[in-house]
């Protein structure tokens, strides 16, 4: 019977119904996960990052949820929650690149240019075809910075 209400849960979630597969099986971190994901893509940040803690209660282990939660706080102007979610994100998966790439843009946003400068440095060093990107930013921020 359990298995069958797991099953039921997968199905629900496969359809995109979230909320019945939560319903049918509340302890599946992946169901919060991808609620959370569908509801940081239509901007409900509030919602994503409640999901995103759920799930994260649920499996504390899964990087990306950190890191999706890092940039839906980041997105709601809560910089240092950001940054704490990426510093756990690092902490569970050193090799991404991309929560060094974050977690340098919201030290950057904090004003923090030596941190923002590491942690780019570093999403450089695991991604080098990341670089083009990192320099183009750095460049735009700057002309906003010093218009003509």
């Amino acid at each position: 019977m359990a298995h069958e209400h797991y099953l039921r849960g997968v199905a629900a979630r496969e359809d995109g119904d979230f909320d019945a597969a939560i319903a049918l099986n509340p302890y599946d971190a992946d169901f919060y996960f991808f609620r959370g994901s569908t509801e940081r893509d239509r901007e409900d940040f509030g919602a994503a990052i409640a999901d995103f803690d759920a799930a994260i209660a649920l499996n504390p282990y899964d990087a990306g949820c950190y890191y999706l939660r890092a940039e839906a706080k980041h997105t709601r102007g809560d910089i240092d929650g950001a940054i704490a979610d990426y510093d756990l994100t690092i902490a569970l998966n050193p090799n991404d690149a991309s929560a060094y790439h974050s977690r340098g843009n919201s030290k950057k946003s904090k004003g923090d240019i030596d941190g923002a400068a590491a942690g780019l440095a570093n999403a450089i060093a695991l991604n080098p075809d990341c670089a083009d990107q990192i320099i183009e930013t750095i460049q735009a921020d700057w002309r906003a910075r010093h218009p003509k």
